[in-house]
This record gives C-alpha cells, sequence and structure tokens, in this order.
C-alpha cells in the first residue's frame, strides 16, 4: 500500500489549546475525574496547578516550599502523580513528599474561589526521604478476572473469610459519640474549618477499602507506601546512574512491580520486583495500613489543635488579666507586694476593712472605685469572656476530646485485630508493644478529659469571680451613702450567695502549684490549670494542682501527664508498634533486570495487562471458552503466536508489555509474569516479541500506553473495578513530514513470536519477518470499525498536532493518555514557551452523527 496516496482521517476532538509560560516539569491526567494536574518549576519556586480539562477552569494551586538548592540558586524539579480513585495528589520536590486532598483544594476551608492557592501548611501528610524523589507511582489492586482466572481453593477462602470479616470493621460512627470530626463536619454548619480537617471529609482510606501502593523512586532506592502513607519496605535500584523520571507499572494483583530507568549512552534496563507478600497478606496489610493512616491522621489532628487551644484559651482570659492588671500596681504603691495576688484577695474577702489590713483596705477601695470597674464596662467584659470561654470549650471538645476518641477506638480495633486475625504475627514483644500502646491512649484520652474538666470548672470559677467583682464594687461605692441611695440598691441587687464566697475561698486557699507562676493572673488567682496542661514540655500535673472543693471528682487517683506529652508518648508507641506489621516481611527484594536492545534516542513505555490461565475442562466452562474466543474485544490479553517459534504454553495470568521505539520501529516485548502451573518465584521461560513498522518518512518521538484497567472508580470500600480491561491500545508521537501527529492503535491483532527467556531480549533486526505488522494511518473518510483486517497490517487513528512557532530541533515533545477516562494531551516545550493540547480520543471531531440525527428529526 502506498503510504501517499491517500489522506490520513484527522480523528479525535480537540480540548484544550493552551499557551504555557515556562518549562513543564511533570504532568498527570486524572484516572477518575476531568482534571489535570501540572508543575511548573524556576530557580525560586515550584508551583503545581489543578485544572479541569473541559473548561480549563483553575481549580487550585499547590505553592511547594522553596528547597535548599532553589534558595542557593540553582533550578529544582517536581513530580506528581493521583492516586487510583483520583481523591489525592501526591506531589515530590527534592526529598520531600507531601499528600494533598483534591476536596479541601477545590473547596477550602475559607470559602475562597477555585483559584486559590495552598501552601505547604494545608498538606495532608508529608515526609521526607533519604535521597532526591526522582518519579511517583501509585497502583491498587483489582478483582480477579471473572471468566479467564480459576482461583485457587486458598484465594476463594480468603475472599470468602473477607467477605464477612469486612462488615465487622469500619463501625467507628456506630460507636463514638455523635461528633461533626467523626461525621465529616454533617453535624454544625459554622465549623467549616474543622470539616476540612477530618478523616472523613479527606477521603481517608477504610479497612475495606482496596489495598494501593505508593511507590518512591529515588536515585537509590523505591520505597513502597501502603495506601500513600505507611512505609511498607525499601527495594534498592539496580539502575542508580539515571537521574530521569522512572516509569513504573503494577500487575493488577499488585504482586508484580516493573520499573524502567532511562541512563544515556548505556543500555536500556527493565527492573520488575516480587512482592508475593502482597497477595498472600493483602487483606492484614490493607486493615493495618487503613488503621495506620486513620491514627496518624488523628495524632496529626492533635498535634495541631494543641497551641490553636492554647491561644484560644489565652486570648479568652486576657481582658479579666487586663482588668486585674491594675490591682497589682496599687498594691505594690501601698506595700503589700510580699503575698501573691490570690492570697491578698482571699485576705480581703475574710478580713475586709481592719486596722490590721488598712494599707490593703485602701488599695482595694481605690482599685474598685476607678474607671476601669465601671459596671458598665465589667458587664460587657464578662458578656465577652463567658462567650470566649464557651468557644475555647467547644473548640475543646471539636478538635481534642473527638480525635482522641477515635483515636482510641482505632488503637483498640488495631490491639484485637494484632490479636485475633488468623495472619498477623502474635509473637510476645509485638503484644507488649501493642498493650503499651493502648496503655498510653487510655492516658491520653484521660489527659484530655481532665482538661475538659478544668476548662468547663474554670467557667463556673470565672463567673464566681466576676460575680465577686461587681457585687465587692458595688458594696465599696455604697458605702458611706444613704439608706435608699442608687447605690445601696444596687448593692443589694448585685449581692452573691454565700456558696459563691465559699466556693471562691476554696479555690484560692489551694496551694498555688509552682507551674502556674508563669500563667496569666486569672489562672493563678483560680487555680487553673488548663495553660499548663497544654504545655508541650514533659512534665506532670500532680494532684495538688486540682482542686479537691466541692466541684473537683476525686475519682482520679495517681499523676497525669499533660495533653502534649502523652500525645508525643503514643506517637513514640505507634512508631514502634507499626515497624514490621507482617512476621515473614522480607528485609531486602532483589529484582529481575532484563537489558533491552541498545539504541540511541529510543523511546521506552511499559504497561502491564490481564491474560487467562490455561484451558482445561476443570478449570473452566466450555460455553464461556466459545464465547471468549468468538468475541473480537476480549477483556483480557490472549496473544497470538505464529507458528514455528518457541514452544511454549502462553496462556498467563498477568503480563508486562514494553514498547521500545526508534526511527520508525517500535518493537513490543510481552514477558509474561505469573503462570498458575508454575512457581511464583520461578521466572517465565519465555517471552513474546513483535514489530511495528510507521512510515518510512516518520521518526517516533514519544510512546504511551493508552489503557482502561477497569480499577478507577470514586467509590470507597470494597469496589476495585470489575477484572475485565477495557480499551487497550498504543498511543505514539511521531514526526511525519515535518509534521508532528498523534497515532493511535490497537495491538492485539499483531503476531507474536515466541523466544526462550535471556536477559537481554532479541534485536528487532533478528525478528520473525511474519511478526513484522505494517501499521497505517486511516484514511480520510474511512471507518475504523469497518475497516477489514488485513494480515500484517495495522490502521491507526491519527491526528495533527498544532505546535509553537520555534523551530522543530528544539522542541521537547510528550505524549500524556489517560484510558480510564479516554483523554490525552500532547506538550510542546521550546524557547520558554509551553504548548499544550488536550484531545478526546473516543470522540472524532469530524463526526456524521449530527447528520444522523437530523436525517431522524425529518423523517419523524
Amino acid at each position: 500500500m502506498d503510504e501517499h496516496i491517500t489522506t490520513k482521517k484527522q480523528c479525535f476532538t480537540s480540548i484544550q489549546k493552551k499557551k504555557l509560560l515556562g518549562a513543564i516539569d511533570s504532568f498527570q491526567l486524572c484516572p477518575s475525574m476531568d482534571l489535570v494536574v501540572f508543575g511548573t518549576s524556576s530557580t525560586s519556586a515550584s508551583l503545581q496547578n489543578l485544572f479541569r480539562t473541559v473548561s480549563w477552569q483553575k481549580v487550585a494551586s499547590i505553592n511547594l516550599e522553596e528547597s535548599e538548592k532553589a534558595s542557593n540558586g540553582e533550578s529544582t524539579s517536581s513530580t506528581v502523580c493521583w492516586s487510583p480513585n483520583g481523591r489525592w495528589i501526591a506531589v515530590a520536590k527534592d526529598s520531600q513528599v507531601s499528600l494533598y486532598g483534591v476536596e479541601p483544594l477545590a473547596n477550602p476551608p475559607t470559602g475562597t474561589s477555585f483559584s486559590g492557592s495552598s501552601g505547604p501548611s494545608e498538606k495532608n501528610h508529608s515526609w521526607r526521604t533519604q535521597n532526591p524523589v526522582i518519579s511517583l507511582y501509585w497502583a491498587h489492586v483489582g478483582r480477579p478476572h471473572a471468566t479467564a482466572w480459576k482461583l485457587s481453593l486458598e484465594e476463594e477462602e480468603e475472599q470468602t473469610y473477607w467477605s464477612y470479616q469486612q462488615y465487622f470493621l469500619d463501625k467507628s460512627l456506630l460507636f463514638l459519640p455523635p461528633s461533626a470530626y467523626h461525621q465529616g463536619g454533617e453535624e454544625g454548619h459554622n465549623d467549616s474549618q474543622m470539616q476540612h480537617e477530618t478523616p472523613t471529609s479527606t477521603a481517608l482510606p477504610e479497612c475495606k477499602t482496596p489495598l494501593s501502593v505508593l511507590c518512591v523512586s529515588t536515585r537509590e532506592t523505591i520505597e513502597f507506601y501502603l495506601h500513600g502513607r505507611y512505609p511498607l519496605i525499601k527495594a534498592p535500584r539496580m539502575v542508580v546512574d539515571s537521574t530521569k523520571g522512572v516509569n513504573a507499572v503494577a500487575s493488577n494483583d499488585l504482586t508484580y512491580f516493573v520499573f524502567f530507568s532511562q541512563v544515556p549512552h548505556a543500555p536500556s534496563t527493565v527492573s520488575i520486583y516480587h512482592l508475593p507478600f502482597l497477595k498472600t497478606e493483602r487483606y492484614p496489610l490493607q486493615a493495618i495500613a487503613s488503621l495506620h493512616s486513620s491514627i496518624e491522621s488523628h495524632l496529626g489532628t492533635l498535634k495541631q489543635s494543641i497551641p490553636d487551644v492554647m491561644n484560644a484559651w489565652k486570648s479568652s482570659l486576657k481582658p479579666l488579666d487586663t482588668k486585674i492588671q491594675p490591682l497589682i500596681r496599687l498594691l505594690q504603691n501601698y506595700g503589700v507586694d510580699n503575698k501573691s495576688l490570690g492570697e491578698v484577695l482571699k485576705q480581703f474577702i475574710l478580713i475586709g476593712h481592719t486596722s490590721e489590713s488598712s494599707s490593703l483596705a485602701n488599695a482595694m477601695d481605690q482599685f474598685f472605685t476607678s474607671v476601669q470597674m465601671n459596671d458598665q464596662l465589667l458587664q460587657r467584659m464578662i458578656r465577652t469572656l463567658y462567650g470566649a470561654l464557651g468557644n475555647v470549650e467547644s473548640q475543646t471538645r471539636r478538635s481534642l476530646l473527638s480525635p482522641v476518641q477515635a483515636l482510641v477506638y482505632q488503637i483498640q480495633e488495631l490491639s484485637g485485630f494484632v490479636k485475633f486475625y488468623r495472619k498477623t504475627t502474635t509473637t510476645d514483644s509485638n503484644s507488649i508493644g501493642v498493650q503499651d500502646l493502648v496503655d498510653r491512649s487510655y492516658s491520653l484520652l484521660i489527659s484530655v478529659e481532665l482538661l475538659m474538666k478544668s476548662i468547663i470548672e474554670s467557667r463556673y470559677r470565672v463567673r464566681d469571680f466576676c460575680g465577686y467583682l461587681r457585687h465587692a464594687g458595688s458594696e465599696i461605692k455604697a458605702r458611706g451613702t444613704a439608706p435608699q441611695s442608687v447605690q445601696r440598691e444596687n448593692a443589694k441587687k448585685r449581692r452573691v450567695p454565700q456558696a459563691v464566697i465559699e466556693r471562691l475561698l476554696a479555690v484560692m486557699n489551694t496551694k498555688v502549684d509552682i507551674s502556674l507562676q508563669d500563667e496569666s493572673l486569672t489562672e493563678q488567682i483560680l487555680s487553673i490549670p488548663v495553660s499548663t496542661m497544654l504545655k508541650e514540655s514533659p512534665s506532670f500535673m500532680s494532684n495538688e494542682t486540682r482542686n479537691k472543693g466541692v466541684s473537683s471528682p476525686k475519682s482520679v487517683i495517681g499523676d497525669s501527664a499533660t495533653v502534649a506529652y502523652a500525645c508525643n508518648q503514643v506517637s513514640e508507641a505507634v512508631k514502634s508498634v507499626f515497624v514490621n506489621p507482617i512476621a515473614n516481611l522480607p528485609e531486602s527484594i532483589v529484582p529481575q533486570d532484563i537489558t533491552l536492545p541498545q539504541f540511541e534516542d529510543a523511546s521506552v513505555a511499559i504497561h502491564t495487562r490481564i491474560g487467562k490461565e490455561p484451558s482445561d475442562d476443570e478449570s473452566f466452562d466450555e460455553d464461556e471458552l466459545e464465547e471468549y474466543e468468538e468475541a473480537s474485544d476480549k477483556s483480557y490479553f490472549c496473544p497470538q503466536v505464529v507458528d514455528g517459534s518457541y514452544s511454549a504454553n502462553t496462556d498467563c495470568r498477568q503480563w508486562t508489555i514494553v514498547s521500545q521505539a526508534h526511527d520508525n520501529i517500535i518493537q513490543l516485548y510481552a514477558i509474561p509474569l505469573q503462570r498458575s502451573n508454575e512457581s511464583e518465584d520461578t521466572f517465565a521461560p519465555f517471552y513474546l516479541t513483535t514489530s511495528l513498522l510507521f512510515p518510512s518518512s516518520a521518526s517516533i518521538t514519544d510512546t504511551a500506553f493508552y489503557s482502561d484497567d477497569g480499577k478507577s472508580s470514586l467509590s470507597s470500600g470494597n469496589d476495585s473495578g470489575t477484572g475485565k480491561e477495557g480499551r487497550q491500545k498504543l498511543g505514539v508521537l511521531l514526526r511525519d513530514t515535518s509534521q508532528l501527529q498523534v497515532w493511535l492503535l490497537s495491538y492485539d491483532s499483531a503476531q507474536w513470536q515466541a523466544l526462550p527467556f535471556k536477559s537481554t531480549l532479541i534485536h528487532p533486526s533478528d525478528i520473525n519477518s511474519a511478526c513484522v505488522c505494517q501499521v497505517t494511518g486511516l484514511a480520510e473518510g474511512a471507518d475504523e470499525d469497518e475497516m477489514e483486517v488485513q494480515e500484517s497490517a495495522i490502521f491507526a487513528q491519527t491526528r495533527n498536532i498544532e505546535e509553537s512557532d520555534s523551530s522543530e530541533t528544539e522542541a521537547t515533545n510528550q505524549l500524556w493518555l489517560c484510558g480510564s477516562r479516554g483523554v490525552g494531551g500532547v506538550t510542546s516545550a521550546s524557547d520558554g514557551v509551553t504548548s499544550l493540547e488536550l484531545l478526546d480520543l473516543e470522540e472524532d471531531e469530524f463526526d456524521d452523527e449530527d447528520d444522523d440525527d437530523d436525517e431522524f428529526e425529518e423523517d419523524d
């Protein structure tokens, strides 16, 4: 067929065409929503922008922290990836990895517009690695194929066991007290800030959430994090000279992870990591990782809320402290400065005006008759004070008590899980560590409850004290006036009961703790240890600090730790418990390296496919086999091997596909990952290969797999897809006759050659000629579904891409595809300007559907 006789059909629909200033160092399409995140870098800062693909409306911007390299004037770059459900964004810059929730970014707590930006303080979770991060990849487990896979008896028992056990998990809302924190801010419409911080609003994983793994590739290691938070294991990178991005894919059951690293002037290497424990221990790890995420989230909320409550508490008492402050200066002027303010007030209440306390009485008279002690000003101050203290109590309940209750519940769940679940380790050391964590969580709960008790008690003490101030001021002002004077009438109205005087004397009679000497005047006078209980220093509250009067409970025996100290103790215990969750977890993983043929400026893409197991009468139903064999669009990978090649059974559960492009040739390699009739530790004895030949005038720039794994979903719980593959194609970005084009083709109909496995794969020149397929673009007016399948020929959908006005040799072009959303993108960067074009790959721009609709309307 002549390549230049017909004009190629312009397929796909252009969604957006944009010109961006600066280079894009990261670009990712959301797998579940019409969103795109891309990063731009400079010498001062890095910025990740979140946009809607259809309307190009800016959702949010993520301002990353300035690194040491940027402060020294060096250029820095960042990498980004989406979580499998599209509700989290993982961003890495240098050695800092951060997770951001999409919902909090789109709906900030301040109620700002979508164009708002988020700073480093709004990240939900972050940590640092030992080496700079090169790339990120996030995958989650999928369901077994309904017909292509035959589960073993152990696998069926495991699924049945979990189907019953999952109903007993994630029941915290049924046992915890009603709270906006537990229910994601549903209670209380004014709690917008707390709603932003709650775990439910940020879509934290639950025990029944399908297991997901975040792979963080550094220059020396690859780190695996369960649910993007729980550090599981580190594996060495065999190719450490590569500083470019690392491509990564995972098998459907997360048993195999495939990584590719490009090293300049060296053969390309594909590394396959085998992690069988992610399959055998999936459900224990899934539950433990979700509990770890919840516990760490609660601890993070507590650590953030403790200083906030401290500041709110000090601000609430400031008006009363300001009122009392002039009394200290008066006492110093009258020479009554040898006692604390609480003792002076107690003496004045008991003795009053006597010859022995004339100086004290004169100072008190001058204080209560001053302008700042005007009754109207006092009433205004009391209303402000009561409201502020009520807000402190509400904030403490919401941001301290509710997270602690949830934390204790989750730790109890973890303790029961470790003791009961049949596959978790039950060694004495682990049991002791979990029990110590439970005990420390109880201590933290007691400390927070004592804090709540002190705050509530302080409201009553402040009420009594303010009432006495009005009473004493009115009595002093009424002294010496007529019996029927207004001052005496006011004094009668503002007189406090004797019980109030007795309660105040009981409080002031308590020995003041040393830790209260540095606190506010109100806390010293009324013996309120709230600030002491919130301090971060590892000090303890003694029983002497607590009042033993009428309103104090006497059931708490012994000393209790401060809230901050108890929180740190729980955090340390959590780290020790989660060090090694599974007893048989390996200390290290050695990958299987595969070397590709060496070419100059080769483009490599990797992918994983679902295959089928050997078909026999015992494993599959014959009707189902015939139905799938006759179907033109199979939901699994079924390669067609040419006769005369290496004899091998190509039935395999999971495959990895490697695409290596150079010049106008793409060499595909299909490597089996898991075979049912062999041990999982035994590597496949063969591999498959085929060649795709493009027009001679074409030069391939970039390649990417366009696939729908059937696992992308916004829903949580036990939804992990259907287990069946969706669309499976290969995207190619090439330059043909000075025109940049996107080609999209299906490779399932290609003929494959089977070869015995070797660590170095076959060179394209040595492949069987029967396995070379000519790729041709669809002609104008042709329909891909109506094209007849020709032997050794593949038809591709094509589209021309507009570029920037810069020279072609200096441009850097990249192709980005998202099969689950049917969207693709092409970036072309040159001279500080990046051209971006987003395409709808499932709809042609010049479709005849509108004309057909008009014909139907005329017939009607």
